[in-house]
C-alpha cells in the first residue's frame, strides 16, 4: 500500500472482504514506489496487489484534480513503467481490468465511478484514497458533522449541491493535511462500521482473494 492511510484502514477493507483470516502481508511503501520492488515480487512469484493512486497532473505543473479530455498525466511512476505501463488519465481511467495485472501481480488505482449525489447518479475520479473514501461514503460524512481536521471538511463538502464543487472541495481539503490522522480520525469515528472502501480497492482485493483460493487449491 501506498501509505500509513491505507495501511490504518486497510484491516477494516479486509474484514469486509471476508479476508481477515487469510495469511496477509500488509507493507507501506511511502509512497508510489512499488516499481522499485519489481525484482523481489516477481522473483518470488506471490499472489500481490499493489494499492497506489492515480495521482494526476498537468505536465510539468504539478497535481490536479482528475477530468477527462484534459491531457492530464500520473506521476506514479508503477503505472507509467511497470503496470499497466500508460501515463494518459484518460487511457488509465478506460484501462480494462485484464490490464490492470500480470501473471501473480495486479494493481489497483482509482478510476472513474458512479456516485448518489442529491439525488441523482453522477460520475467522479477521485485523485487518491482520501477523497476516494469521501466519494465511495457520501451519507457517512453528510451525518458526521460533529468530525474534526479533514473529516470536517468532507462533512462541508458534501454539503454542496453539486458534484463538480464537492470534488473541489476535497481536492482542496488535502492539501496539507494530515492523512495518517484522516484515518485514525475515522477509526475513532462512532460511523466507522459503516465506512466502505473505494471501489478500486474492493475490486482488487476481490481479485487477491481468488488469487489466494487458487494457489491453495494448486497446493491441496
Amino acid at each position: 500500500v501506498e501509505g500509513a492511510g491505507e495501511r490504518i484502514l486497510m484491516p477494516k477493507f479486509l474484514k469486509d472482504a471476508n479476508m481477515d483470516n487469510m495469511y496477509l502481508s500488509i507493507i507501506e511503501i511511502n509512497g508510489a514506489h512499488a516499481h522499485r520492488f519489481r525484482p523481489l515480487i516477481e522473483r518470488l512469484g506471490m499472489p500481490t496487489l499493489i494499492i497506489t493512486d492515480l495521482d494526476a497532473q498537468v505536465k510539468d505543473n504539478g497535481k490536479i484534480l482528475p477530468e477527462r479530455g484534459k491531457g492530464y498525466i500520473t506521476n506514479n511512476d508503477t503505472l507509467k513503467n511497470w503496470l499497466p505501463c500508460e501515463d494518459n488519465i484518460d487511457k488509465l481511467v478506460d484501462l480494462d481490468d485484464s490490464k490492470k495485472q500480470k501473471g501473480c501481480l495486479r494493481v489497483a488505482y482509482q478510476h472513474e465511478i458512479n456516485i448518489h449525489y442529491k439525488g441523482k447518479y453522477v460520475k467522479a475520479i477521485p485523485y487518491t484514497l482520501e477523497d476516494a473514501i469521501g466519494l465511495a461514503n457520501i451519507d457517512l460524512f453528510d451525518k458526521e458533522d460533529k468530525g474534526v481536521g479533514m473529516v470536517r471538511k468532507f462533512h462541508d463538502a458534501v454539503q454542496e449541491k453539486d458534484i463538480k464543487n464537492c470534488k473541489e472541495k476535497m481536492f482542496n481539503a488535502l492539501e496539507n493535511s494530515k492523512k495518517a490522522e484522516f484515518a485514525v480520525d475515522l477509526l475513532l469515528s462512532e460511523k466507522f462500521e459503516s465506512l466502505k472502501a473505494p471501489d478500486y480497492i474492493s475490486e482488487g482485493l476481490e481479485w487477491l482473494k481468488g488469487q489466494i483460493s487458487t494457489t491453495k487449491d494448486n497446493a491441496i
